[in-house]
C-alpha cells in the first residue's frame, strides 16, 4: 500500500517512521539518529512493500533529500525531530500536530513500517480503537495493538480526527507493556513557545 498520509523515511544507519506536518517537514524521534545523520538521510512518501516483502513491478520511489535539522532532542526536553526537506513533496496531505494532550480513555490509534515492512496499522477493538491510558506533558501510554521493531520508531499516534498526537518514542507490548508515545503538545511548546507578555501602560488622557 501507498504510504501517502503516514509516510516512512529511511535514515543514516537507521529506519523510522514519520509524519510530514507542514509542506516540507517532518517529525520523528529523536532517538533514530543525530543531527549529522539526518543530514544524510531522505525521505521517501511512496514507499511500497507487498505482505511478502516483495516490490511491485515499476516502483520507482522519489526521495527528499533532509536539509535542515530545525530541532533534535533526545535528553531531558523529550524525545522528537523536526526535519525540513530541500523541498516540498506535491500532493502529500499535512497532518495536524495536536496541541492538546489526548484525555485518559480517549480513542486513538497507530501507524508504522516496522523493519521497513508493508505499513502497519494497530487493529481495532470490538469496542473501537485503543484508549489512551495515561496522559502527560512527558508521555502518552496507549496500548496500540501491534508488534513494534525498528522502523517503528517515531511512527504517529492519532486521535480519531486525524491530528498527530505523539511520537512513538519506547515500549515493548510483546511482553505486555505499553507504547510510550512523546506529546506534540510539548514538541509545539518546545518548537514554538508562547510570545512574551505585551508591554503595557497606564496613560491617563
Amino acid at each position: 500500500p501507498r504510504s501517502t498520509l503516514f509516510p516512512y523515511t529511511t535514515l543514516f544507519r537507521s529506519t523510522c517512521s514519520v509524519t510530514l506536518v507542514d509542506s516540507d517537514k517532518v517529525i520523528t524521534a529523536g532517538h533514530c539518529h543525530t543531527p549529522a545523520e539526518a543530514l544524510n538521510s531522505s525521505v521517501t512518501f511512496d514507499y511500497q512493500t507487498q505482505c511478502d516483502g516483495s516490490r511491485p513491478p515499476g516502483y520507482n520511489p522519489r526521495f527528499y533529500k533532509v536539509k535542515k535539522v530545525l530541532a533534535h532532542h533526545y535528553d531531558s526536553v523529550g524525545d522528537f525531530s523536526l526535519l525540513q526537506l530541500a523541498e516540498a513533496p506535491l500532493g502529500i496531505p499535512v497532518i495536524q500536530m495536536r496541541h492538546d494532550l489526548p484525555g485518559v480513555g480517549e480513542q486513538v490509534f497507530g501507524v508504522h513500517h516496522p523493519n521497513g515492512a508493508v505499513k502497519k496499522l494497530s487493529l481495532p477493538h470490538g469496542e473501537g480503537f485503543a484508549t489512551v491510558q495515561a496522559s502527560s506533558s512527558t508521555s502518552i501510554n496507549a496500548p496500540t495493538t501491534f508488534s513494534v521493531s525498528g522502523g517503528s520508531s517515531g511512527s504517529g499516534l492519532f486521535d480519531t480526527a486525524g491530528r498527530i498526537t505523539g511520537v512513538l518514542s519506547d515500549g515493548d507490548p510483546c511482553h505486555g507493556g505499553m507504547l510510550t508515545y512523546f506529546p506534540t503538545a510539548t514538541i509545539l511548546t518546545a518548537i514554538a513557545p508562547a510570545p512574551p507578555p505585551p508591554v503595557t501602560r497606564d496613560v491617563m488622557l
